[in-house]
């Protein structure tokens, strides 16, 4: 369950760089549901992105080994598959470009 109060949902940044942002209010690719002045849902939307506020969610979803992701936008997400997620943001290692050094 995803819970949150007042708000929409949240931001997670692991210590590499990437930012995952949950959402599961009005709005976002879930079934969130207000529930006495909470949003709570079983399934939410998830996006990641670098430091420098570039997509990263295709990337991620595929070093997840969830397969291609054909929008810069994950919807409708379970618990399951968000923790999948986390897991491959956090191991996530960026290969250094040669335009990036």
């Amino acid at each position: 369950m995803f819970t949150c109060i007042t708000k929409h949902g949240f931001f997670l940044t692991f210590d590499n760089g990437i930012v995952m942002s949950t959402q599961f209010g009005p709005g976002s690719y879930s079934n969130g549901e207000c529930v006495n002045g909470d949003w709570q849902a079983e399934l939410c939307e998830v996006a990641f992105f670098d430091s420098r506020n570039n997509w990263m969610s295709k990337t991620i979803y595929s070093f997840a080994g969830l397969g291609e992701l054909n929008d810069d936008v994950i919807p409708r997400v379970n618990m399951s598959t968000w923790l999948q997620l986390i897991d491959a943001a956090k191991r996530y290692t960026f290969v250094e470009r040669e335009s990036d050094a």
